[in-house]
């Protein structure tokens, strides 16, 4: 076998690895894009419904003082202080939901930086991939002819040998 054809069939062959790596990379890429899309969406649901709960709990507290403070107008001061007993509950569990508010909201900001990153690293794959134009380059890659490269070599060496 010429040494030409082995060299073409070892470049062939390293192209086309590296086409097939090339596109592992990007569908790893985007699999993890998308995980991580779900991820983040995940922690801001959950960070709504913490903000909604943290809401309730708040308003809650407020219509109980409202109800106590009639209570006390209706010389009703044992349902006054049930009232009172009930929006302290409230209010400490406000607390509560405001602290893990306060936890997660760093968190949800920092995740969103990520994926913003990340998305920036795919979109900076593409964009290197659209620029080479090495898909059209690769398919219009005519076969190297060695076999005709051999074949001069072969003829210049016998000159040679005959001089």
């Amino acid at each position: 076998m010429a040494l030409g054809d082995r060299i073409n069939r070892l470049i062939r062959s390293n192209i086309t690895d590296w086409k097939h790596q090339r596109k592992d990379y990007q569908r790893e890429l985007e699999q993890t894009l998308k995980e991580f899309k779900q991820s983040v969406q995940n922690a801001i649901s959950s960070q709504e419904v913490l903000w909604r709960d943290y809401q309730n709990a708040q308003q809650q507290a407020n219509e109980l003082v409202e109800s106590a403070k009639l209570a006390l107008q209706q010389q009703n001061e044992p349902l006054a202080r049930e009232l009172l007993t009930r929006k302290q509950s409230y209010s400490k569990q406000a607390e509560e939901l405001k602290q893990q508010l306060d936890e997660l909201i760093p968190t949800v900001t920092l995740l969103e930086q990520q994926l913003a990153a990340l998305e920036s690293e795919r979109d900076l794959f593409k964009a290197n991939l659209a620029s080479a134009n090495l898909e059209q380059d690769l398919e219009a890659m005519p076969d190297l002819d060695f076999a005709e490269i051999d074949a001069e070599l072969d003829l210049l060496r016998s000159r040679l040998n005959r001089l």
